[in-house]
C-alpha cells in the first residue's frame, strides 16, 4: 500500500474556489476590451458623408457580450446596398407618384427609377481587421488564468 502526503491540501483546495471568480473577471474584461476594439474598427470602416451613421455606433455591454452596431435604421441598406446591388435586386421606383424626388448639391433631382447604393459592408471588413486582435486578447486571458490558477 502507498500514502501520498498532498502538503498544503486546504489552501489548494481555498485557491481552486477562488478560480471561477477569477476567470470570470478575466473573462469579463477581456470581453469589454474586444468590444472596444471592435467599436474602434467599425467607426473607422463606416462610410462618411455628414457623420451621423459613425457617430451613431455604440456598445452595449452585457455579461458574456458585447454588442456594437449603429443606432440608424438605414445602417442596413449601407451595408447591403440598395435597388438593383440590394436584396430585391431591382431598380428603385416611385410607389405613390410618377417620379422619385431628392436634392443633390441643393438641387432638386426628379426620376422615374434610380438603380440604388451598392453595398459597403463595413461590418464585415470589421469583423475582419478585429479577428486577430480578439484573438491575441482571448489568448492572453488563457495566459493570465493559467498563471494565476
Amino acid at each position: 500500500m502507498y500514502t501520498i502526503e498532498v502538503k498544503n491540501y486546504d489552501r489548494i483546495l481555498r485557491e481552486f474556489k477562488k478560480a471561477p471568480a477569477m476567470i470570470d473577471t478575466e473573462l469579463q474584461r477581456t470581453i469589454k476590451d474586444s468590444g472596444k476594439i471592435l467599436l474602434r474598427i467599425e467607426k473607422e470602416e463606416v462610410p462618411v458623408a455628414k457623420g451621423s451613421l459613425r457617430r451613431s455606433i455604440g456598445m452595449k455591454y452585457h455579461p458574456i457580450q458585447v454588442i456594437v452596431q449603429p443606432n440608424k435604421e438605414y445602417a442596413i441598406y449601407v451595408h447591403e446596398g440598395t435597388g438593383v446591388y440590394g436584396r430585391s435586386k431591382r431598380p428603385i421606383t416611385p410607389k405613390r407618384a410618377k417620379y422619385l424626388r431628392f436634392k443633390i448639391n441643393g438641387q432638386w433631382i426628379y426620376k422615374k427609377s434610380v438603380l440604388g447604393q451598392k453595398a459597403n459592408p463595413f461590418v464585415d471588413r470589421t469583423a475582419k481587421k478585429s479577428a486577430s486582435k480578439i484573438n491575441k486578447k482571448f489568448d492572453n486571458l488563457l495566459d493570465t488564468i493559467i498563471k494565476k490558477l
